[in-house]
């Protein structure tokens, strides 16, 4: 927990490259300590959860990737996790370190969202109109 938010680590299947083969990313989720949940259809359900991909990898133009996360600590003073990853059963074995500062994770909930127009179209790049990175009610 930090400030107004609750953060979570997870490493899940990664339904954005189903059309690719099968592949576990690792991300990184939030939701506000005082999500209201929402109306009707959203009613008791959470409202602010959002979640961005975790890169841990040797950049270059065909970036190595270590999506299968293992253990963050967060070091509170430095506002710093440190997370290490292990690359897929199915890949060459290998592991990182990798730092990640708590306002680059908050720009990841900022950004651009992916978002699938229906269950069989690829995902595409979408800014949101919601205004997830804010707390305290607010269901804009």
């Amino acid at each position: 927990e930090i400030e107004n938010y609750t953060y979570y680590f997870i490493r899940e299947a990664a339904v954005e490259y189903i059309n690719c083969g099968k592949a576990n990313y690792s991300r990184d989720a939030r939701i506000c300590k005082n999500d209201p949940g929402g109306d009707f259809l959203l009613k008791g359900k959470f409202t602010t959860f959002v979640k961005a991909r975790l890169n841990c990898s040797v950049p270059g133009n065909y970036p190595f990737y270590f999506n299968e996360l293992q253990s963050v600590h967060f070091i509170e003073k430095e506002e710093i996790f440190y997370a290490t990853f292990t690359t897929p059963v199915n890949s060459i074995y290998g592991t990182a370190i990798c730092v990640f500062n708590l306002s680059a994770i908050e720009n990841s909930f900022s950004g651009v969202f992916k978002h699938q127009s229906t269950a069989k179209s690829t995902w595409e790049a979408q800014a949101s109109v919601l205004k997830h990175h804010q707390c305290g009610g607010n269901k804009t």
